[in-house]
């Protein structure tokens, strides 16, 4: 059995081989994106798994410099380049170097980060970083606390889970870790607003509530949560005997990157006693920007908080972050086992899987805090402040085209969006069902011709493109020029379906 030149023991031997290997890629790496043009290499959904199709598991070792031709750089090559600036598509943001050497670390060291003796310092850079935190969010100096999750969706999963725990211990004298749901589980209700996070949805799925325990809020006329229908709806579920166990506010949507009124919704919260959450998967970075933390007022008064890390932190995937404002809700999570967290610690030392649903959990602490201590905050603000300011700018531009329409022109101004634009080409002559295969065909022309890469969504039933800012390379000239893109894409869409229908006798 040979292990040699497939493990880094620290040997000379496989020093010399981690080394070389290690160079090699970044090299290609490096090439790749000094060398190709465009963001995406233009192949097709067919082509790429057709490409895949060709590999083949070999019975025999294979030399790594001919896995790099044969796989590594093809798969370079048709992969979209997320740091570049014209990559407007999706929450993907650039990813800093610092964070990329922790990355390798992490890999090296291999850590879980469950038990103080898989992680000795690790458990302890995570906690000061969750402390750190903890005081910028929580200015009360309440006893929070919080762990590192895969992202929002399990971070979500975690608010809902503690305000149903919570709720069931201090309604019912329940212990749901150890009794199940109790009878009363089908009246549990989650109220939240129009544009809520699928993953909520989803949660409640996982936490034997259904989807249909969700109460929908009216939005206000700029999409957020409405806190006078929140009191009404609060109220008349407790008269129909029904139990409202938590709710949930967003800071950052999605596609128009609302942020709901914070600060009025806790203090309905509070008044009536349950359980604010706040999925702040993306607007959670705001907190860390000097001229845009106020659109945060009132996160500090949230039971319990989402944020993302690889969205506006600027951090490889996956990186989130999970608190609560209470830290002793945390043993709602917690589970001795004897192997790994005896309820009698011989290191007297932390062990994060007391307060996780994770137990096998990676060092992604360490990409944040290196970044941290590498850029220092008042860099980290000046690139958030100036993704918020090119959206507003943008925002504008979209405002004075004719043939361009804001989803939600009249009713989301620019100064209630984060990073997100939704827009759509229109022309006088195309009906709805055409202006929707225009959108379609731009989304899909433009990704392929690999020079920028947007998104589209829903709005009321209609198709809309979607630009999403999360680079601090980001200027409004780059993203003029990709809506020119779009309007020479438009124009000859425009053109040959006229052409197509004028040949079929319907013009």
């Amino acid at each position: 059995m040979q292990t040699s030149g497939y493990f880094f023991d620290g040997s000379e031997e496989s020093s010399d081989v981690y080394q070389d290997a290690i160079s090699s890629i970044v090299q290609r790496i490096i090439d790749t994106f000094e060398n190709h043009w465009g963001i995406y290499s233009g192949k097709t959904a067919k082509q790429c798994q057709s490409l895949v199709e060709q590999w083949q598991f070999p019975q025999e070792p294979s030399a790594f410099r001919q896995l790099e031709i044969d796989i590594i750089e093809p798969l370079l090559d048709s992969s979209l380049k997320v740091n570049h600036a014209e990559s407007m598509a999706h929450l993907h943001c650039p990813v800093m170097l610092s964070s990329q050497v922790a990355e390798l670390i992490i890999a090296h060291l291999n850590q879980s980060m469950d038990s103080w003796d898989q992680s000795p310092i690790a458990s302890y850079i995570e906690q000061s970083l969750i402390d750190w935190f903890c005081r910028e969010i929580f200015s009360d100096q309440s006893p929070a606390d919080g762990i590192f999750t895969s992202g929002g969706t399990q971070s979500n999963l975690m608010g809902l889970q503690l305000a149903r725990d919570n709720y069931c211990l201090w309604q019912f004298n329940w212990k749901v870790l150890n009794q199940g749901l109790p009878p009363e589980s089908s009246t549990f209700r989650v109220l939240c607003g129009e544009k809520t996070h699928f993953s909520v949805h989803k949660a409640l799925g996982l936490l034997g509530l259904g989807q249909e325990a969700i109460v929908t809020i009216k939005n206000k006329k700029n999409l957020t949560m409405c806190p006078d229908d929140l009191q009404k709806q609060l109220i008349r579920l407790r008269e129909n005997g029904e139990h409202p166990i938590c709710v949930v506010g967003t800071a950052g949507g999605t596609d128009f990157g609302q942020i709901d009124p914070l600060l009025a919704i806790a203090q309905v919260c509070r008044k009536q006693g349950v359980w604010f959450h706040v999925d702040a998967a993306v607007g959670g970075a705001l907190l860390l920007s000097k001229s845009y933390k106020y659109l945060l007022d009132g996160l500090d008064l949230a039971n319990s908080i989402s944020i993302d890390c690889h969205k506006l932190f600027f951090q490889p995937i996956s990186c989130g972050v999970f608190f609560c404002k209470n830290k002793q809700n945390f043993k709602r999570l917690t589970y001795h086992a004897d192997y790994l967290n005896p309820a009698s610690n011989p290191f007297e030392a932390i062990n994060l899987v007391d307060k996780s649903i994770q137990t096998t959990k990676r060092f992604d602490a360490l990409k944040l805090y290196l970044s941290l201590m590498h850029a220092g905050l008042d860099q980290f603000s000046q690139w958030i402040t100036h993704i918020v300011d090119v959206t507003r700018q943008v925002d504008k531009y979209l405002r004075d085209a004719s043939d361009i329409e804001l989803a939600y022109e009249n009713e989301i101004q620019a100064y209630d969006r984060l990073n997100t634009l939704v827009f759509r080409m229109v022309n006088p002559v195309l009906d709805s069902t055409s202006l929707n295969e225009l959108q379609v065909s731009i989304y899909r022309t433009l990704f392929l011709g690999g020079q920028y890469a947007i998104a589209k969504t829903l709005v009321d039933g209609h198709v809309f493109l979607k630009l999403t800012f999360v680079n601090p390379l980001i200027t409004p000239s780059i993203v003029y020029n990709c809506i020119d893109t779009i309007r020479e894409v438009a124009s000859e869409e425009f053109k040959t379906n006229l052409s197509i229908k004028q040949n079929k006798g319907f013009a």
